[in-house]
């Protein structure tokens, strides 16, 4: 369950980085 949660979190934090650049 906890990984479940960080996975999603985790894929929207990288997908903002490639948007700044």
């Amino acid at each position: 369950k906890e990984t479940g949660e960080v996975v999603l979190v985790r894929p929207l934090e990288v997908n903002e980085v490639p948007s700044y650049a």
